[in-house]
């Protein structure tokens, strides 16, 4: 059995192979179920971090769909969640899952 913690606070519970996410851990209910290959080493997925911080929102989302669209168009592996977060300095940068 794994206990764990998600990126976003989300409580993940493995117990033979399935996960369950919840929103809130004193919520009590659970909100997606999702399927996960037993023979996986970790569930616990880790974001990579695009090197570059830009002065606006704008400028980040504008990367960000780049970033999906070249995956795409080229023929990478698509990245399953693309995000803009913000920096402790008020920065933006985007951040995905592999």
């Amino acid at each position: 059995m794994f206990y764990g913690q998600n990126s976003a606070g989300e409580l993940i519970m493995c117990k033979s192979g399935e996960c369950y996410w919840n929103d809130c851990k004193t919520a009590g209910y659970n909100k997606h179920r999702m399927k996960m290959n037993a023979d996986k080493e970790s569930h616990v997925m880790n974001w990579v971090y695009y090197g570059k911080l830009y002065t606006t929102k704008f400028q980040a989302g504008c990367f960000a769909k780049r970033l999906e669209q070249d995956a795409w168009l080229f023929g990478y592996g698509d990245p399953q969640v693309v995000e803009v977060y913000r920096s402790r300095k008020g920065r933006y940068g985007v951040r995905y899952i592999p």
